[in-house]
């Protein structure tokens, strides 16, 4: 409650004294809680005791009715529930009453950090801004993780121990909080990249990601749902926390069925697998698809495996199969174009089991009949037709396939008989041969033989032959195995498949006339073929693994053969965050094709605590501009194993080079300065440039960078520092604190060794008065802070608009500034006497004592109109200052000279101030005041030792301070004199009359009272007690 007073005539405000009853008997304790509807009552009063002798009161008692009303808060709460990131959600606090002198701080917490944050967790509400609407914001945390739909606890509730009492009833509102995670489940396929192409060395792919972090591992099937058609390079992805969003790619390549079935779709289906993460593992299957290019064309592939045959019977064959897979049964009529020659089956039979199984099929050779010496005839086997229901080779033109030849030797004399040993025919390009012996069929005159002159024609290249002719001696002439000649395959490294070399025979000669007659067309010329065995290949060395220390291997790259037009290979790294390839193409010539060629892989630090992470290294020919026997290659892959550098060495999940504490457990990782020096090993937690040891001696706060002893500062400064918040850093900011006093003013000392340097410490002599009053600057909202609420700062961090930075004051001129010296409120420990007897001659004194931190002023008051009306109070007082009468009226001792009687009933009081310490209200003692006892002078004493008038005490004799007493006898003798009497006269002589105790009897006085004061004269009897 308020209730007002006036002041008294010192321009000082009353006491206000409160009672819990009209009879004033019982006084309330300024912390006593009212009662709603209870009366009280209360009385302006000089003091604040009424216990006090000295103690005056208003004539009037007022009667005061409290109405209590309770104290409450209100809030103003959002919706409660809203999206992870949400950025708009707020609330209001704001107090129902104001509550007073005290505060009332109010605490808000979120249950879980992790989920929602608040952006101011105390709030203080005072008397001055009770009634101002707080706002704050809800911050939900947004992370990239699926973690489904979360719910925290929002408390607000008041701090007991820091607010006004009257809000302890408030009961914590908890209100829970509904955040919606914004990650929604997912995963993509696609696009597809690439096409596929039969029997080509065409790849196609497609990438799998995920839409958000999951919080264990998701696992992706892939199912492809023709593996007819297509095959993949795996059938299960797996995703980590840590590479959700990596996308991993799925390899594609085509399968040649050899069926003529045009172009094929394949679906291939994803889906999630049972055992993955529950966010994921619900979600519906994706497919995506992927045509495949037929490459199948029907028809009939014819090979010679012997031409020669012979009328002697001697048989040749020919190879035969269909180029695709057949949807029925495929009939092939043959037939012999010369039928006098050779002849051959009538057909042959394919289906779908034996389509691409060579048959061997045999041709004889034909007598002549009669025999007629005709030299070797050339001939053909033919395809007549086709007799089949699938309809590619039913409408197979036949036209198109060529006969196999084949050549019919004679055996009518004379003539040359040419045959391949084993009816061998192929050499190959390991080196193997073909053996071709010749013998006559009749024996040549005598003394005459026979030479064949010899030649290849062809692919001259692919072998070997040293022969121009061959002479078949008169008496070797049936001997076939004396007559040889050897042809042998070369190897080329060239994919050139399978050469045909033809041997020819020329015009016999011979002094036989009937052989000599012959020409080339009687001997038989031999089809050789030299079986290509160069493949298409790529061959990679083994490489070393690598690591994350950016580590290298090399890998050597070649070809199986060389080449006839130019081969290129692309290289590419299956996962890029693991591995690096100095070169992304290699080019083969016809220059360069047998050399080897080198690519540098270099590990790449994923900055994930991974371990080995094996890797493929992807060689692929290019399919459009590549040599066609090295276009149909599959891709080869290469695995490197990247070893992890990231070790973990404090076990705390976070990889060391991004661990900001190595060895120590801290996954929280804080790092309250920012120097990336995590605080449970930073030596300097706050960034203030003083040791947290040396903080913790200094009795300084290592987690603040506002609490530290300049002096103690013996590294840089690592944080970013604005102590008052003004948005002007410290090395910037001339007021580091913006109480209104230049930071050169307040100095780096550190006086109530608080830990707060003078220029960071609102109150820097720790008196509770603070430096921006102690300066004599304004705070209107009494926080320490120059000016009001509104704190408006320039570029150097000076307060704008409230006249501050004017210098500092000294108000009691002892050359220390008020804020830096510590005061206190005055405390009066001895009053002065409440009565002083006036001593005519004699120098008076008053003595107060005070105590206070600081310097203490002393001014003495009077007060000269007596003491009638209630209160002295109620009269002028007057300040005094030293002169004939008074000395010390500035000092706790106040001496009054030459009081005289007419100076009775004035009082006197002083006025205790501090003047370093603006905070308190100066002090006023108890009043002294200056009194004359009554003059009486008794005409008799008993000094008799029994403690009832054992000596001669004359009242109001003390004010005579140069009085003299003299003693005489009846007989006129002076038995006693003294000056300045103390009233201590027991009847004792103290002169040389000899007696000692003095009789009972009566005696006359005089009694000189100093200047100006007429004697007195009278007797006293002296009483002796009879024994």
């Amino acid at each position: 409650m308020d209730v007002t007073t006036s002041s008294d005539g010192g321009g000082l405000p009353y006491n206000k004294v409160w009672f819990g009853s009209a009879t004033g008997t019982d006084v309330l304790a300024s912390n006593t809680p009212l009662v709603d509807g209870i009366t009280y009552y209360v009385e302006a009063a000089n003091l604040s005791d009424p216990n006090n002798s000295n103690y005056r009161q208003s004539i009037t008692r007022l009667a005061v009715q409290a109405f209590v009303t309770p104290a409450d808060i209100s809030v103003a709460l959002p919706v409660l529930s809203f999206d992870e990131n949400s950025t708009t959600n707020t609330f209001t606090v704001v107090l129902d009453q104001s509550p007073g002198p005290e505060n009332v701080v109010i605490d808000i917490s979120s249950s879980d950090t992790n989920i929602i944050n608040v952006s101011d967790t105390r709030l203080t509400f005072t008397s001055s801004d009770w009634n101002v609407t707080r706002t704050i914001d809800i911050i939900p945390v947004n992370n990239d993780i699926t973690d489904g739909t979360k719910q925290v606890s929002l408390t607000i509730d008041v701090n007991d121990d820091l607010s006004n009492d009257c809000y302890d009833a408030f009961e914590p509102l908890v209100r829970i909080v509904t955040i919606i995670d914004d990650e929604n489940a997912g995963y993509t396929l696609g696009p597809i990249v690439g096409s596929l192409l039969e029997a080509s060395a065409q790849t196609a792919s497609f990438p799998v990601v995920l839409t958000a972090k999951p919080q264990s591992n998701v696992y992706v099937n892939i199912a492809i749902q023709d593996l007819t058609e297509v095959v993949g390079s795996t059938a299960q992805l797996t995703f980590l926390p840590a590479n959700w969003n990596v996308p991993q790619d799925v390899f594609l390549s085509d399968v040649d069925e050899f069926i003529v079935d045009g172009d094929q779709t394949t679906s291939i289906i994803a889906s999630i697998d049972a055992s993955s993460n529950p966010a994921f593992k619900d979600l519906s299957n994706q497919s995506i698809s992927v045509v495949t290019v037929d490459n199948d064309v029907s028809g009939i592939l014819l090979s010679s495996i012997d031409n020669l045959t012979s009328e002697n019977g001697d048989t040749g064959a020919f190879g035969i199969r269909l180029a695709t897979k057949p949807t029925s049964v495929v009939r092939i009529a043959l037939s012999s174009s010369n039928v006098g020659e050779g002849t051959v089956q009538s057909f042959v039979e394919f289906d779908s089991t034996n389509w691409d199984v060579v048959q061997a099929i045999t041709v004889t050779g034909i007598d002549d009949i009669p025999p007629i010496s005709d030299g070797a005839v050339d001939y053909k086997i033919n395809i007549d037709s086709i007799n089949t229901t699938d309809t590619d080779y039913s409408t197979l033109d036949i036209s198109s396939v060529e006969g196999v030849s084949f050549i019919n030797q004679d055996n009518d004399a004379p003539g040359i008989f040419v045959k391949v040993v084993n009816d061998d025919s192929s050499t190959d390009e390991f080196g193997s041969t073909v053996r071709i012996q010749f013998e006559l069929l009749a024996q040549p005159t005598i003394g005459n033989d026979v030479t064949i002159p010899l030649s290849i024609i062809g692919a001259t290249d692919e072998v070997i032959f040293l022969d121009s002719s061959i002479t078949i001696s008169n008496e070797n002439w049936n001997n076939s195995s004396l007559n040889e000649i050897v042809i042998t395959g070369v190897d080329d490294k060239v994919i050139d498949g399978d050469q045909k070399i033809t041997l020819v025979t020329g015009d016999p000669t011979s002094g036989d006339a009937l052989y000599n007659a012959m020409n080339a067309l009687s001997v038989a010329d031999i089809d050789i073929v030299n079986e290509d065995n160069d493949k298409a290949g790529i061959n990679v060395s083994a490489p070393s693994s690598v690591s994350e220390d950016l580590t290298s291997t090399k890998i050597d790259v070649s070809l199986d053969t060389e080449v006839l037009s130019d081969v290129i290979i692309n290289i590419s790294v299956a996962d890029p965050t693991e591995l690096s390839v100095d070169i992304k193409k290699l080019t083969y010539t016809t220059l360069n094709g047998s050399l080897s060629q080198s690519i540098t892989v270099t590990g790449v630090d994923d900055f994930l605590l991974d371990g080995p992470i094996a890797s493929a290294i992807v060689f692929t020919v290019d399919p459009v501009f590549s040599e066609n026997a090295y276009a149909i290659l599959n891709p080869v892959e290469v695995l490197i194993i990247n070893e992890d550098n990231e070790k973990d060495q404090d076990s705390d999940e976070i990889p060391d080079k991004k661990d900001n504490c190595v060895l120590i457990y801290n996954p929280d990782q804080i790092d309250s300065d920012n120097d990336g020096v995590g605080d449970v090993c930073d030596d300097d937690i706050d960034g203030d440039g003083v040791l947290n040891s040396v903080e913790t001696s200094d009795k300084t706060d290592p987690l603040n960078p506002c609490s530290f002893i300049f002096t103690s500062i013996s590294r840089p400064v690592s944080a970013f520092i604005d102590c008052d918040n003004d948005g002007v850093p410290n090395p910037i900011d001339l007021d580091d604190d913006n109480d209104g006093i230049l930071d050169s003013e307040e100095l780096t000392l550190d006086d109530d060794s608080d830990g707060f340097p003078n220029y960071l410490d609102l109150d820097s002599d720790n008196d509770n008065c603070l430096d921006v009053t102690e300066s004599g600057n304004v705070d209107y909202n009494f926080d320490g802070i120059l000016g009001g609420d509104q704190v408006v700062v320039d570029a150097k961090g000076l307060v704008l608009n409230h006249n501050g930075y004017n210098g500092t004051l000294d108000k009691d001129f002892n050359g220390i500034q008020d804020f830096r010296e510590k005061g206190g409120p005055i405390k009066i420990i001895e009053q002065p006497a409440s009565k002083i007897e006036i001593v005519i001659g004699a120098r008076l004194s008053i003595f107060v004592k005070a105590s206070s931190f600081g310097s203490k002023e002393y001014q003495w008051q009077v007060n000269t109109q007596g003491a009638s009306g209630l209160t002295s109070r109620n009269f002028s007082w007057i300040n005094i200052s030293d002169d004939t009468i008074y000395k010390g009226t500035k000092t706790e001792t106040l001496y009054i000279s030459n009081a005289t009687p007419n100076m009775e009933g004035w009082k006197y009081r002083v006025i205790v101030d501090n003047a370093c310490y603006v905070c308190s209200d100066q002090v006023i003692s108890e009043e002294s005041e200056l009194i004359i006892s009554p003059f009486f002078i008794p005409n008799a004493f008993s000094p008799d030792g029994d403690g009832v008038n054992d000596t001669w005490v004359i009242d109001g004799l003390s004010r005579y301070a140069s009085n003299k007493i003299s003693i005489y006898s009846r007989w006129e003798e002076k038995v006693y004199e003294v000056n300045d009497y103390q009233n201590d006269w027991n009847g004792v002589s103290n002169t040389s009359s000899g007696m000692d105790r003095l009789p009972e009897g009566t005696y006359f006085y005089y009694i000189d009272f100093g200047p100006d004061v007429k004697p007195e004269r009278g007797y006293v009897y002296i009483k002796r007690r009879t024994r």
